[in-house]
C-alpha cells in the first residue's frame, strides 16, 4: 500500500467529517463522469447515424 493511500486511511478514520467530504467529492466526481460518458455515446451514435442513414441525417 502507498504511503499516500495510508496517510489518507489515517485521515479519513480520525475525522469523520474528513471522510463524508470525501465520499461526496467522489459521487460528486462519478456522476460527472458518467454525464460525460452519457453525453459522448450519444453523439458517437448520432455521428454513425448520420453515416449510416444521411436521408434522415437531412430530414432532421
Amino acid at each position: 500500500m502507498s504511503r499516500v493511500a495510508l496517510n489518507l486511511s489515517a485521515l479519513l478514520q480520525k475525522d469523520s467529517v474528513a471522510l463524508a467530504r470525501f465520499v461526496i467529492r467522489f459521487t460528486e466526481f462519478t456522476i460527472a463522469m458518467r454525464d460525460t460518458l452519457e453525453i459522448e455515446i450519444s453523439a458517437l451514435i448520432q455521428r454513425k447515424s448520420a453515416k449510416l442513414f444521411p436521408w434522415r441525417a437531412a430530414a432532421a
